[in-house]
């Protein structure tokens, strides 16, 4: 008797392993599928919180044009005296740098401008709007054509990197994802500071935004693209995004998942406690068949035992 239990249990814990393996692989297989989903939706997500900080910047970027615009009609009208440009567009002469340069160099109003950021904007004098960047201390200039005594100028203004962290507001994930400014994929700014500001510059870190450019290459037909990463071993996404294809301009950043992901570990946990109640389930619907055979055994037992008992009787 005791043999058959002994059997019986053995079968009923083999039974046990079999069906959790089978539980564990599918488990795993849908949490495999879950996870790689919902990164691939939250990369998504990313990738639009990233779209909406690039508009709210083009938006920034145009009042600006709007703002040299309007002092490229009063100009031209002769309302306003060229010298007097400065004092009445600017706010702040320690901020901002407003002034009017001639094709041949000449300062017309303002403070002269430096030779290579003249060259770089040459194309405004023939006629075109330009806007551009230089981390070496310029910062970030705007620039307009004005007539002026029958001649194509430059009225522009200048923003110096600071003014540029002040005046041009970014915000990514209430401030704890990191916004770096960039121009023609060669002068960077850091524009935002998130939470750790400083993580880009891991080597393993970068590697991320080696995947990106690869991502990037794929799909370039996109304005705004997301990846995430595994970094000491916490998760981070990363993001780039077009502020201007026609100025060269686009906006990086990341953000760590736990600023993403709100409320999705929660999934995660639900995920794990249902895998477990399903194997506590599994462990009582063992134990219960093992007793129900173990019953049925034992009945036959009895019965067979009973029988012999009888026949012998009756002999």
């Amino acid at each position: 008797m005791f043999d058959s239990m002994n059997k019986l249990t053995a079968r009923a814990v083999t039974e046990f392993i079999i069906l959790a393996g089978i539980l564990s692989l599918i488990g795993y297989f849908v949490y495999y599928k879950m996870d790689m989903r919902l990164k691939e939706s939250l990369e998504e997500s990313v990738a639009l919180q990233g779209k909406s900080i690039a508009v709210g910047l083009k938006n920034q970027f145009d009042e600006e044009f709007n703002k040299l615009h309007s002092a490229v009609r009063v100009t031209e009208q002769g309302t306003v005296a060229i010298s007097d440009l400065p004092s009445i567009f600017v706010t702040s002469t320690q901020e901002e740098t407003l002034g009017v340069v001639a094709p041949d160099g000449r300062v017309l109003a303002g403070p002269p401008i430096e030779g290579d950021l003249l060259k770089d904007l040459e194309d405004v004098f023939n006629g075109k709007d330009m806007m551009k960047f230089h981390d070496d201390g310029c910062g970030l200039v705007f620039a307009v054509p004005v007539k002026i005594d029958g001649q194509t100028c430059m009225l522009y203004n200048s923003h110096p990197i600071e003014t540029v962290r002040k005046k041009f507001k970014a915000i990514s994930y209430n401030g704890v994802g990191t916004i770096f400014l960039i121009y023609a994929r060669r002068d960077v700014m850091l524009l935002s500071e998130g939470s750790e500001p400083n993580i880009d510059k891991e080597p393993e870190f970068k590697s991320g935004w080696d995947d990106m450019a690869v991502k990037i290459e794929a799909n370039n037909d996109r304005d705004s693209w997301s990846l995430c990463r595994e970094f000491n071993n916490n998760n981070y996404f990363l993001y780039v995004s077009w502020i201007s294809k026609e100025y060269n301009f686009f906006i990086a950043g990341y953000a760590p998942w736990k600023a993403v992901a709100v409320g999705i570990d929660y999934v995660y946990m639900v995920m794990t406690v249902t895998f477990c109640i399903l194997l506590i389930m599994i462990m009582f619907a063992v134990r219960y068949t093992m007793k129900k055979r173990e019953a049925e055994k034992f009945a036959r037992e009895k019965s067979v035992a009973d029988s012999a008992n009888k026949a012998k009787s009756e002999f």
